[in-house]
């Protein structure tokens, strides 16, 4: 396949040579100049040429001869029927309606003409690329006279353009700055800016006295609270209201209890004077004063407890009023902080505003300022430049010089033989690449071992190789173990009974089924190689035919058909009259059976699952051939009556979505499901699998020698 990419890309790129030489050549018409570096009058003779200088001027002019100036005075100086006459090709391609589209030929104009300095050389190339050799070499004659006639001009007209610019930045600065001062004078005076510092510090000052205002209400309407709470633990004591000493003092001072009190000093007076006097306690008088004494204690009593409630009350009602007068008094001042902040945050945001207005404007001067000096430099250097006398010109311009003109070009710079047939292999090597790249993901087909693990839960028992890949050349297909024991397919299939033993005995399974994918899959020959490799090992193995649609190992063995498998799940023959012996003593076989009994349904039955236990107490192991599992159920039938099963696919033949489908269906069964053998695997051109099978055989080889 590569050999012919590479051949078929090499035909393409002469095809594409040939046919773009006659749809779309490009010519090229070049003219060379030679720079020369400065000069002065007294060294002219000796003086070494300023390298750095003299790479700046000839990158400069390369520049300005492809410049939008020199194209554009092309153009613009240039009658279009003279275009039309010079130029055919070039110029129709912009005529519309007899008009010249003067844009559109620029833009061409900036594709088509390239100028380069040439490497290692005081030489630069200017050139013009065409479809027309004629045009090429006008086109690129044109230009080469417009970037002559313009070298003497460039440096005042550069200057002039400058000039212009800066004037233009200068007057749009001064509107800038008209339109900034307007605005701040309109804030100004809208919004009274002359004190709003001092307004500013007033609502800071009067901000920090509401703070402190705050601060002493927030204190005493703590304190009014720790009262209240007093007085309401002392209403809700459960011995009754315990008034404190301050309230008790209070309520002595009252005139009540003043008069109380002292109504009571004088019967007390009175008694102790009778007393003096010898009266003892039965007297009538005493006794009368004693009961007033008593009357008025308890009426005093009564006033006490009267004025202490009434008093209590009252205070109880008071220090609540004061805690809701703190409670609006907190409210107004937040709301009055509120409005001084907000006013205090406007009143910063317009001084704010000014500043930068301030910062702005004194930027745009100092720019004006730049600007206007930059304007007084270039106006000098124009007086310098208008005022230099004719020697030092003819001095600039003679550093450029013409040492080749413009010729019409006899062959095209595209297309070109020695790239086209590069591009056309890289081009179809590319396309080819592609489509095998796409061919390969696209590709459902088991291939090889990579495939099978592409399938989740799915895992790879061994790799039988192609038959036509065994150097050995074995005559028989299935009974190439016995015929090439040396040969490759026999060590792969000695490498696949090395991988199902250890899994088999550790499971103490004795009956395998072994199923083809589809027909031709190789279902048969491996477990009839199969059989044989476990028979070699010292292995007692019998080998089963219930392949009742098309039974093939009795023909491959040379033996009878009947009596076999049908006849006995038929129960007309006993299983060891129906089993047959080979050649080989660790190898039996039971055919298929005779056509009559070859009933499908019997593969599921019971007699099944005792044969195969009748059949496991003699043999090491049993494997079962049996249909494909595409084109019929016999498979899945076995694989319920089994103790183990594996897939076998053939290479190009099957595909991964095949194999996930009935690897589900094999796992859903009684019997355990061992994995896939791929069959008939092609080795790919000096891949590793040659390679393998080449040292393989040349071993083997070696030690029969």
């Amino acid at each position: 396949v590569l050999a012919a990419t590479v051949v078929a890309g090499a035909i393409v790129g002469v095809v594409a040579h040939y046919v773009l030489l006659q749809v779309y050549p490009i010519y090229k018409s070049s003219a060379i100049f030679e720079i020369e570096a400065p000069k002065t009058e007294a060294t002219e003779a000796f003086q070494v040429p300023d390298t750095d200088e003299l790479e700046r001027f000839m990158k400069t002019q390369a520049l300005a001869m492809t410049s939008d100036r020199v194209l554009m005075n092309f153009l613009d100086n240039t009658d279009p029927s003279i275009l039309m006459q010079e130029a055919r090709n070039w110029t129709s391609q912009f005529m519309s309606r007899g008009k010249f589209d003067k844009v559109e030929a620029f833009e061409d104009l900036q594709d088509i003409v390239r100028a380069s300095v040439i490497p290692e050389t005081q030489y630069i190339e200017l050139s013009v690329r065409t479809q027309d050799p004629g045009d090429a070499a006008y086109l690129c004659g044109r230009i080469r006279e417009f970037y002559l006639a313009d070298l003497g001009d460039r440096e005042k007209f550069d200057n002039s353009r400058q000039l212009t610019a800066i004037v233009r930045q200068i007057e749009d600065l001064d509107e800038e700055i008209e339109r900034l001062k307007n605005q701040r004078e309109e804030i100004i005076r809208s919004k009274g800016i002359e004190s709003a510092e001092e307004r500013a510090n007033a609502k800071y000052q009067e901000i920090q006295l509401v703070n402190m205002a705050l601060s002493e209400i927030l204190v005493e309407r703590d304190a009014a609270l720790e009262t209240l709470a007093r007085y309401e633990q002392m209403l809700s004591a459960p011995g009754g209201v315990v008034y404190p000493d301050d309230i008790r003092v209070a309520i002595e001072a009252l005139p009540t209890i003043q008069a109380l009190v002292q109504s009571i000093s004088q019967t007390e007076a009175q008694i102790r004077m009778l007393q003096n006097q010898g009266i003892g306690e039965q007297n009538l008088t005493m006794r009368n004063l004693r009961a007033s004494l008593e009357a008025q204690k308890s009426q005093l009593d009564a006033q006490r407890e009267i004025e202490l409630q009434k008093y209590f009350s009252g205070q109880l009602e008071s220090t609540r009023a004061m805690i809701a007068s703190y409670n609006r008094q907190e409210v107004e001042l937040n709301k009055r902080k509120d409005e001084l902040s907000k006013e205090l945050n406007e009143l910063t945001t317009i001084i704010r505003e000014i500043e930068d207005m301030n910062d702005t404007l004194a930027g745009l001067k100092d720019r004006k300022m730049e600007l206007e000096a930059e304007q007084a430099n270039l106006l000098a250097l124009q007086s310098m430049a208008e005022t230099r006398d004719e020697a030092q010109r003819r001095l600039f311009l003679s550093r450029v010089k013409v040492v080749q003109r413009e010729t019409i070009p006899e062959v095209p710079i595209f297309p070109d033989l020695k790239l086209m047939i590069p591009a056309g292999i890289f081009v179809v090597g590319g396309i080819v690449g592609v489509i095998i790249v796409l061919r390969e993901i696209l590709d459902q087909r088991i291939k090889g071992a990579s495939d099978v693990a592409l399938i989740p839960r799915t895992r790879v028992l061994g790799v039988i190789p192609d038959a036509s890949d065994d150097p050995s050349r074995p005559q028989a297909i299935e009974t190439a173990f016995r015929d090439q024991p040396t040969g490759i397919l026999a060590e792969h299939y000695r490498v696949l009974r090395a991988q199902l033993l250890p899994r088999l005995q550790q499971s103490g399974h004795r009956s395998l089924l072994i199923v083809g994918g589809m027909p031709d899959s190789g279902a048969s020959s491996t477990a009839l190689n199969l059989a044989l490799a476990f028979a070699a090992s010292d292995k007692k193995v019998l080998l089963i035919d219930a392949n009742l649609r098309r039974p093939a190992i009795h023909k491959t063995l040379a033996r009878s058909e009947q009596p076999g498998l049908c006849d006995v799940l038929a129960g007309s023959v006993p299983l060891d009259d129906a089993i047959q012996q080979t050649d080989n003593a660790n190898l039996d076989v039971l055919t298929v059976g005779s056509r009559a009994n070859r009933i499908f349904e019997a593969l599921s039955s019971e007699a099944m699952g005792r044969l195969l236990a009748e059949a496991g107490a003699d043999y090491d192991l049993i494997i079962i051939d049996t249909s494909p599992a595409i084109v019929s159920g016999d498979a899945m039938a076995l694989a319920n009556r089994c103790d183990a099963a594996m897939l076998v696919v053939r290479a190009l033949h099957e595909k991964r979505g095949m194999v996930a489908r009935l690897r589900g269906e094999f796992e859903e069964a009684r019997g355990e499901f061992l994995g896939v053998v791929i069959n008939g695997v092609r080795h790919a051109a000096g891949g590793y699998l040659k390679q393998n099978l080449q040292t393989q055989h040349r071993y083997q080889q070696t030690k029969d020698a």
